[in-house]
């Protein structure tokens, strides 16, 4: 099984112009004869900047790796393959425990990525060639999205039909792993099977490589029938053996670049509010695919940026769901912002109004509210809210102790409440006693989980050596490594393992010797030995 630090150095290091260059001739504009459809007239274009490709033709896109697998009809884990040969990666295998447990879940996943491709590809082309006076065509209009943004995202109608896709999944033999995700589904009294996403816009779900792994399915209303009965707004996957919503972040694969640059990200909640967002210049934006932020998808942010930046609906349910935000991000180790939408507006709706065909071009940057610290902007929300009561603002000092207490590091709480109390105040003193009181019980509580999860940790890993030091060594062909273990399971801190040689004793002036992985040395100033960030930076 292929690494996954070994696919993201595929996505990282290929070049989309030269990678498609070895199975497309493009002219000096990047521009070509399409190669899934006959044309004389080149209408299959690629996007150096945005990483992308696509077909005004037949509306085929997507990034390199998806164009190799339609290319070559291969699948995802091929793709990668051939195009490290192309590129000139080698990849690195994971050890495998437990081979014929592996070869079965593997079988089983390749029917599941058939199905799903074969459904996205289906609605996708059902989509395409709607006429332009349909009421899908019209509604995708109205929401400022042109063919550009249908190719980009692979778009696709479902149609008002209850058995579209259903006797085609079935004649291909894919009944099964579609019902796992979702794609058919059977009657109550079992009698006969119908379409999952029925009278939907498919939005097409990838994970953070870029692989497909489920669906969305966005409810539009077009057919007589189905007045009078309330269908959910979305619908999406089931939790599978490809699919797990709480650890996929939608847009991520095609975020990362922007991410790494801007060194932050905007979080928003649904998927038009990150494929508007991405239209209006914000290629940094993300959705949590329609549920609240979870540790695991922090985890898995945490490998791009420590910054996000909160950018929720402006309703009242907007609101609650950003707090929450805050709360799951400083615990993470996150710094917050936030960014406040005006009542009844939301990312798609507010970037979607600067939109037409003047201003939207290849350099267009919507306009944002300016952001603000998520810690300050919440206890100013409470302290608005309190109007001045004494009561109540005896009760605002709790709930600020409660959201300062989720702050892991000790000297940013303490510039935290030290700033509020300055602001407001208040006797700092007094939340000190208090914020220190309930940091402690906390921390207390997370041992007591953490050792009560310890039976969970791999064989693999030194139980006494993480009770001791709060991580472990590791040295083995499959990890390598300081790793720890949390609520989300294992976490693998570092991918070296350090050395002491020699302490040359200085004073202030003082310095270590040590190896790094058996193969450098580093000279470390003393107050060094212990930043973390010197090893991130250096090595």
């Amino acid at each position: 099984m292929i690494k996954p630090s070994s696919i993201q150095a595929v996505k990282e290091r290929l070049n989309i112009v030269s990678t498609l260059g070895h199975f497309v001739k493009l002219d000096s504009h990047n521009k070509a004869c399409c190669p899934f459809h006959d044309e004389k007239t080149p209408s299959f274009s690629v996007d150096a900047k945005k990483e992308i490709f696509k077909c005004f033709g037949c509306g085929e896109g997507g990034d390199a790796i998806a164009f190799v697998m339609k290319h070559e009809k291969v699948s995802f884990i091929e793709a990668i393959e051939k195009i490290a040969d192309i590129i000139g990666v080698t990849l690195e295998h994971e050890e495998i425990a437990d081979p014929k447990k592996y070869e079965a879940g593997k079988r089983l996943r390749e029917q599941m990525d058939t199905a799903l491709l074969f459904t996205i590809e289906t609605y996708r082309k059902q989509l395409w060639r709607l006429e332009h006076d349909h009421p899908i065509r019209k509604y995708i209009r109205e929401r400022k999205l042109t063919q550009n943004e249908v190719a980009e995202w692979q778009l696709g109608w479902s149609t008002t039909d209850w058995r579209f896709i259903t006797p085609s999944i079935i004649n291909e033999n894919l009944y099964s792993p579609a019902e796992k995700l979702g794609i058919v589904k059977r009657s109550k009294n079992d009698e006969s099977n119908y379409d999952g996403y029925r009278s939907r816009i498919i939005i097409p779900i990838q994970d953070h490589h870029g692989k497909p792994v489920g669906l969305a399915g966005r409810y539009i209303k077009i057919d007589s029938a189905d007045e009078g009965k309330n269908f959910p707004k979305y619908v999406n996957s089931n939790e599978n053996e490809l699919y797990s919503k709480s650890r996929v972040l939608f847009g991520l694969s095609r975020a990362v670049k922007a991410i790494k640059e801007l060194k932050f990200v905007y979080l928003v909640e649904g998927y038009l509010d990150v494929i508007t967002m991405h239209k209006g210049g914000h290629q940094n934006t993300i959705a949590s695919c329609g549920t609240a932020l979870t540790d695991s998808q922090c985890q898995l942010l945490s490998h791009y940026t420590k910054h996000v930046c909160i950018l929720r609906d402006g309703d009242d349910s907007g609101i609650a769901a950003a707090k929450k935000d805050i709360f799951i991000l400083l615990r993470n180790r996150f710094k917050v912002s936030i960014i406040t939408l005006p009542k009844g507006e939301d990312p798609d709706s507010y970037v979607s109004a600067q939109m037409n065909d003047e201003t939207v071009t290849e350099n267009f940057i919507a306009t944002l509210p300016a952001y603000e610290d998520a810690v300050f902007w919440y206890v100013r929300v409470l302290v608005e809210d309190a109007q001045g009561d004494t009561f109540n603002t005896g009760h605002i000092k709790w709930d600020v102790i409660h959201l300062l207490s989720n702050i892991v590091d000790g000297f940013i709480r303490g510039n935290y409440l030290e700033a509020i109390c300055k602001k407001y105040k208040w006797k700092a003193p007094d939340l000190q006693k208090e914020l220190d009181s309930k940091t402690e019980k906390q921390n207390e509580a997370i041992g007591r989980e953490d050792e009560g999860n310890l039976a969970n940790m791999p064989e693999w890993m030194n139980k006494d050596e993480f009770m001791t030091c709060g991580f472990c060594e590791v040295r083995n062909k499959k990890n390598f490594g300081y790793w720890a273990w949390g609520p989300a399971g294992k976490v693998q801190l570092t991918n070296f393992l350090i050395k002491p040689l020699f302490h040359i004793y200085a004073g202030k002036e003082s310095r270590y010797m040590i190896t790094v992985q058996k193969r450098r040395f580093l000279i470390l100033k003393q107050k060094q030995w212990s930043a973390s960030s010197f090893f991130s930076n250096t090595l």
